[in-house]
C-alpha cells in the first residue's frame, strides 16, 4: 500500500472539509472563490506532505501545522500573533502588573530594541542597564526580527533562572555588553504621585493596570485644586478600561474613544460620565514616540476634548485593538480585529497623536531635572498659565 498517497489524499480531504466548513461563515465576496481557496490549501498540503516525507530531520505533524499557523498569523502585522495557554497566563498577570522577567520594558523602534523603562531595583537595573539602551540579543538570539511577544517570551521564564543579554548605550552603539540576569518577579508600579513645587502635582503613569485609575483620582483628591502634569512617556499601554477611566477623571461629559470593526462600524463607545468642575485646575499631558495604545487613547480624549495641553513628541501611533481567541487546548490566536478612533472621529493607528507643543526628547537626560526638555516646557506653561488665569 502507497501510505504515501493514502496521507496526501486524507489530508487533502481534510482541508477540503475545513475551507467548506470555513466558506459556510460570513460573505463570500470578502473572499476568493471556492475553488481557488481549495487550489492554495492543496498547494499547503502538497508542502506539508513533501516536508514529512523528505526532509532530512522528522518532524511531528502538531510542529508542522502550529509552524504554519503562526507563519500566517504573523504576516498580518507586528501585533497579532500565536499564543501557548501558558504565554496567555503570562499576559493577564502583566495586567495587574506582576511577571517574572530581568525589570525592563522595551519597545521597537525601526529594526531596534529600545529599553524605555528600567523598574527600581530590579536586576536590569542593577546590571546598568538605562532607558535608551539598546538590547541586542537574548540567550544569543538576535532581536531585529522579533516582535514584542516573542521578546517578551525570551526575557521571561522561571524565577530564579538565568538569562544572558547583550545590550549597548545608545552614545557607543558598537560597544557590545553582555551579562547573565537572574530573573526575579517583578511587582510593576502603575503610577507615582508627587509635588514638585506648590503649585503643580506630577503623576508618572508607566502603564495601564486595572488600578491605575484609582491611583489617579487619589493623587488628584490628595492635592486638590494643583495644576496636575501627567506623564505619559515611554507609557506602552496596557488595559482599554483603565485609559477609559483615567479619561473619564479629566475631560467631563462626552466621547472617549471609539472602536470600529473593518467595515468602520462602531462597536464600542466610551462616553465620559463624570462631569468636571467650572474651572478645573491646569492639566498638561506629557508624550513621546514610545506612548502607545492605551496612553494614545487617553492623550487623545484629552487633546480632542481640549481638557489640556499635550507637549513632547508625536507618540508611537499603535492604535489598534487585539482580540484572542481559542483554537486549540494549548493554542490561542490574538489577532487585530478594529481600531481605535479619537473622539474626533480620527484613527491615530499607523500615525500617532500630535502634541500642542512639540520638543524633543531624550531617553539619556535625568527624568525631571533641568536637562528633561519636555518636563521643563510643562512646568515653564504652568506657570505662565497660572499667571493668566
Amino acid at each position: 500500500m502507497d501510505f504515501s498517497r493514502m496521507i496526501r489524499r486524507n489530508v487533502s480531504a481534510l482541508f477540503l472539509l475545513l475551507i467548506v466548513v470555513l466558506s459556510s461563515f460570513g460573505n463570500r465576496s470578502y473572499a476568493d472563490s471556492l475553488e481557488s481557496e481549495f487550489g492554495y490549501l492543496e498547494n499547503f498540503s502538497d508542502v506539508y506532505n513533501l516536508i514529512k516525507s523528505k526532509y532530512v530531520t522528522k518532524f511531528e505533524s502538531k510542529q508542522l501545522i502550529y509552524s504554519a499557523i503562526a507563519g500566517m498569523v504573523n504576516e498580518l502585522d507586528p501585533y497579532s500573533s500565536i499564543l501557548s495557554r501558558k504565554e496567555l497566563e503570562k499576559l493577564e498577570l502583566q495586567s495587574v502588573g506582576q511577571y517574572v522577567g530581568i525589570g525592563v520594558m522595551a519597545q521597537k523602534s525601526g529594526d531596534q530594541i529600545v529599553v524605555t523603562q528600567v523598574f527600581e531595583n530590579s536586576p536590569a537595573q542593577k546590571a546598568g542597564i538605562k532607558p535608551g539602551d539598546i538590547i541586542i540579543s537574548i540567550e544569543g538570539n538576535l532581536l531585529a526580527e522579533k516582535k514584542d511577544e516573542e521578546i517578551s517570551s525570551l526575557l521571561s521564564g522561571a524565577e530564579g533562572t538565568l538569562v544572558g543579554l547583550g545590550f549597548a548605550h545608545p552614545e557607543e552603539p558598537d560597544n557590545l555588553i553582555k551579562v547573565k540576569l537572574k530573573r526575579e518577579l517583578i511587582k510593576a508600579n502603575s503610577t507615582e504621585c508627587r509635588v514638585h513645587e506648590s503649585e503643580i502635582t506630577l503623576v508618572s503613569i508607566h502603564q495601564f493596570l486595572k488600578h491605575t485609575a484609582r491611583e489617579i483620582a487619589d493623587c488628584k483628591t490628595r492635592h486638590n485644586n494643583q495644576s496636575l502634569i501627567v506623564d505619559l512617556r515611554n507609557n506602552p499601554g496596557g488595559l482599554l478600561i483603565s485609559a477609559v477611566e483615567a479619561a473619564d477623571l479629566f475631560v467631563g461629559l462626552g466621547d472617549i474613544v471609539q472602536v470600529r470593526d473593518r467595515e468602520n462600524r462602531i462597536i464600542e463607545r466610551y462616553i465620559a460620565r463624570a462631569p468636571v468642575s467650572e474651572k478645573p485646575p491646569l492639566l498638561i499631558i506629557l508624550i513621546n514616540k514610545y506612548s502607545a495604545s492605551a496612553a494614545e487613547i487617553l492623550a487623545g480624549a484629552i487633546r480632542d476634548r481640549k481638557a489640556g495641553i499635550l507637549v513632547g513628541e508625536k507618540s508611537y501611533g499603535k492604535g489598534v485593538v487585539q482580540s484572542v481567541f481559542p483554537v486549540g487546548d494549548d493554542l490561542f490566536v490574538k489577532i487585530t480585529t478594529a481600531k481605535y478612533y479619537t473622539p474626533s472621529k480620527i484613527s491615530f493607528d499607523g500615525i500617532g497623536i500630535e502634541p500642542d507643543v512639540k520638543v524633543n526628547d531624550s531617553l539619556s537626560a535625568k527624568r525631571y531635572s533641568p536637562e528633561d526638555k519636555i518636563f521643563a516646557e510643562a512646568v515653564r506653561l504652568v506657570r505662565l498659565k497660572n499667571r493668566d488665569r
